[in-house]
């Protein structure tokens, strides 16, 4: 009996650790002026390939206009990030414009960290009115290129 009760708790505790942050492995070519847009939940980091850099998606909120409401500001949803570069650390908040057509890439806000731009595509689900979204439910996406110092 006290053989299945230790099995349980292993197992308990192996499945706790797994769900843990979910890191992601992306590949930026230095030498190019457009890198790769990638996808993060929250909770997910990710590091990005021949760079000290890493980036964690740390929380969500959402403030923009819901599909189907009158509103009198288009609003901003705000993925906040923490990004790590060699032994620096620094969190800092991108804005996803509300309203806004992503067809021209021009929804979202870019931060320079350490000689790198880090532009936030998108946020999605967009809200709709009386529909809730979960944290867990949100997708951004992102692109990091080789910015100026």
């Amino acid at each position: 009996m006290k053989k299945t009760q230790l099995f349980t708790l292993c197992l308990a505790l192996l499945s706790l650790f797994a769900c843990g942050d979910t890191k992601l492995l992306v590949d930026i070519d230095e030498e190019k002026s457009q890198g790769e847009v990638f996808e993060l939940r929250p909770s997910q980091s990710v590091d990005i390939k021949k760079t000290l850099l890493s980036l964690s998606f740390t929380k969500v909120a959402e403030g923009r206009c819901p599909q189907g409401a009158s509103c009198v500001w288009a609003g901003e949803g705000k993925v906040i990030l923490k990004a790590k570069h060699d032994q620096e650390i620094e969190e800092f908040v991108l804005i996803a414009k509300g309203l806004c057509d992503d067809a021209e890439a021009k929804c979202g806000q870019l931060k320079n960290f350490r000689g790198y731009d880090i532009e936030l595509i998108s946020l999605s689900p967009y809200p709709q009115e009386g529909k809730k979204i979960t944290a867990n439910e949100y997708v951004a996406k992102l692109k990091v290129t080789k910015g100026a110092m």
